[in-house]
């Protein structure tokens, strides 16, 4: 549908683009969608892991920041897999220059470094703009029995609609370099 100024909105898109959403009930009601209303940014950094994400300075208000933190362990478990957690945060700067939290994963994966199959995955929400959002995390799920090497085209083509997520699914192509990270 039309949004103001004769734009079209990308209703189906995802979780938090469903017709009948409250993304849309928000344009409706404000002529803005639910994109800045987030509650305010918590700190990202450990402390049992200070060097897991680097400092970097305030935006300036009406900023947006994408931030992404991908560990993967140097060897298999004892399991014969290697793990691997990823976080991923988008951050809206209020006019006040308050950082909120825009949308937010989590990501425990588990594959197999013979043939680079994810054995597991598991996708957390955090903060996300629409409460229709969080379900979006179960489409990682979908990607068990999947080589890594292949989730670029595989999520493109695969995880569309509103059972999944554009930003989860952002991170989720990202995974493809895990081979390359642990050098294979």
């Amino acid at each position: 549908g039309p949004a103001a100024g004769g734009a079209h909105l990308p209703i189906g898109i995802c979780a938090g683009w469903q017709a009948d959403g409250a993304m849309l009930d928000a344009i409706e009601r404000t002529g803005v969608p639910l994109l800045g209303w987030g509650p305010p940014a918590p700190a990202l950094v450990d402390a049992d892991d200070p060097t897991g994400w680097h400092a970097m300075d305030p935006l300036p208000p009406t900023s947006m920041r994408r931030r992404r933190l991908l560990d993967v362990a140097s060897t298999p478990d004892a399991a014969g897999l290697l793990r691997a957690e990823v976080r991923f945060r988008d951050s809206y700067w209020e006019h006040d220059g308050t950082e909120t939290v825009v949308h937010e994963y989590g990501l425990h994966l588990a594959a197999d470094p013979t043939d680079w199959t994810i054995r597991s995955i598991d996708a957390t929400p955090g903060p996300l703009p629409a409460p229709e959002c969080p379900s979006a995390a179960a489409s990682a799920r979908r990607l068990v029995g999947v080589d890594l090497r292949t989730l670029r085209d595989h999520v493109r083509d695969e995880l569309t609609g509103t059972s999944t997520c554009t930003h989860l699914n952002d991170v989720l192509r990202s995974l493809a370099d895990l081979p390359r990270l642990v050098g294979t």
